[in-house]
């Protein structure tokens, strides 16, 4: 089962063996489901005690603003983890939305805090924790991410930090970012029609090329 290995491979795993991971998957007692796009698997104020794996398509997490005004916080893909963070809040109240941003397939299993992984031997538990304080802490640094791409109040600066950083990370010039344009105007918290004007400026200065989600940085000192 491909599915099987999707989730293996999350951060919730990592340290465990394929062999160890079989035996223990069983007792989480979660079930995988099929979302269609635009599906609403977490909503903000409600409460959550469930936490989830991406098998197939993609989520986001988003903010929804009184004006109706669209943020996105991150995508996931598959193997990727979401609802974790706020599963171990005391309250359990969401304080996003997590929607499918295709039709996908996600696992989804209870989360009751340290009584989930209670069967574990301590060897196991002791891996399930760090595991889950490693996710947490990435999850603060994407965060932090965000947060440095949109505090800076000109258009470019954002999406050159962006950029740059997709660039760090992909150790390449040339990326694919995964976003669409609409989506990377709801990450930017900018309209999409200012992006993209934006987007065609700095290309016909020579400072970026790009063909719908694939982006090179023309000038190293572009930042």
């Amino acid at each position: 089962m491909n599915w099987m290995n999707t989730i293996y491979q999350s951060a919730l795993f990592r340290g465990f063996s394929y062999e160890e991971f079989e035996r223990l998957f069983p007792h989480l007692h979660g079930r995988t489901t099929d979302v269609k796009k635009e599906t609403l698997l977490i909503r903000e104020g409600e409460l959550s005690s469930f936490c989830g794996i991406v098998v197939s398509g993609s989520l986001a997490a988003i903010k929804v603003y009184y004006d109706g005004t669209i943020n996105i916080l991150d995508i996931m893909f598959p193997s990727d983890v979401y609802g974790l963070d706020m599963a171990l809040t005391r309250s359990k109240i969401c304080a996003i939305d997590i929607q499918s941003l295709e039709d996908s397939v996600v696992y989804m299993f209870p989360f009751l805090g340290a009584k989930t992984f209670s069967w574990m031997n301590a060897a196991q538990r002791d891996q399930m924790t760090e595991n889950i304080l490693t996710y947490i802490a990435n999850e603060t640094i994407r965060k932090l991410h965000k947060i440095e791409i949109t505090a800076h109040h000109s258009l470019r600066k954002r999406i050159l930090t962006y950029l740059n950083y997709m660039s760090a990370k992909r150790q390449s010039p040339t990326f694919t970012i995964p976003f669409s344009r609409e989506q990377l105007a709801w990450f930017l918290c900018v309209n999409r029609s200012t992006l993209s004007h934006e987007l065609a400026g700095m290309r016909s200065e020579g400072l970026i090329d790009f063909k719908k989600n694939r982006f090179s940085l023309l000038k190293k000192d572009n930042g």
